[in-house]
């Protein structure tokens, strides 16, 4: 494990600028049962605090001066259809998500940059009974990287689901399972996801029984990357 501590700030400047900038369509068509949601966005800040890290065996050495530039861009599409007299919706969602910064690594000037793209499709119904459900696939990509240093992490991920919804009177419940496909420089996973939750609803008070990631309560298995300036981690 690797260890932080954080040094005394060496901010001299305290105040930083930023720009904004952002666009929005909107499409509210109750007669096609048609909505869909597109955003745009960037944002620049200067003079914002940069951190600057150096590495001792396992501790992490981090500090912060001014002067750093932070650049975010990002796109948001939200689409849902319905099948005309069908009690039925699709759903198409894709967001995008570029980020850039600079910072100091063993007093060398680097830049990290990340890049996320989070899409899916899914199908839900709305029949008027107590029972529904849902099908969706849903990918994930992910691409950081340290540039002078050259340092990448690439990370994939699939995961398709089904799911049962119950609601009649004060009860609510889900059962769901989902194939989960995980990849990226370190490993290559497949994980069978089934759960649940039960609620109940008392007067004012919400009674919940949870269950999560079922078939995988004896297995250890990677389920979370995140790249810093020193070190690359794998949460299991």
């Amino acid at each position: 494990a690797y260890n932080k501590i954080y040094s005394g700030s060496n901010i001299r400047n305290p105040f930083k600028k930023e720009l904004k900038l952002s666009s929005n369509y909107h499409i509210y068509d109750l007669f096609s049962n048609t909505f869909f949601i597109a955003i745009v966005g960037y944002n620049e800040t200067y003079n914002a605090p940069r951190s600057s890290s150096t590495q001792d065996g396992i501790v992490n050495y981090i500090g912060y001066v001014d002067g750093g530039r932070i650049n975010h861009l990002y796109t948001k599409l939200n689409l849902s259809k319905g099948f005309g007299f069908l009690p039925i919706k699709s759903k198409l969602t894709f967001d995008y998500n570029f980020l850039s910064n600079d910072l100091y690594i063993m007093q060398l000037y680097d830049k990290i940059t990340h890049n996320q793209i989070n899409t899916g499709i899914s199908l839900v119904s709305n029949f008027k009974f107590p029972l529904n459900g849902e099908i969706s696939v849903n990918y994930v990509y992910e691409n950081s990287l340290l540039q002078n240093l050259n340092v990448v992490n690439v990370a994939n991920e699939w995961q398709a689901t089904a799911r049962l919804m119950f609601a009649h009177n004060n009860i609510n419940g889900t059962l769901y399972g989902s194939l989960i496909q995980m990849t990226n420089s370190m490993y290559n996973k497949n994980i069978v996801d089934l759960g649940f939750s039960l609620e109940y609803k008392i007067k004012q008070f919400n009674i919940m029984l949870q269950g999560v990631n079922l078939l995988n309560l004896r297995n250890l298995d990677w389920l979370e990357t995140n790249m810093t300036s020193s070190y690359i981690k794998h949460t299991t």
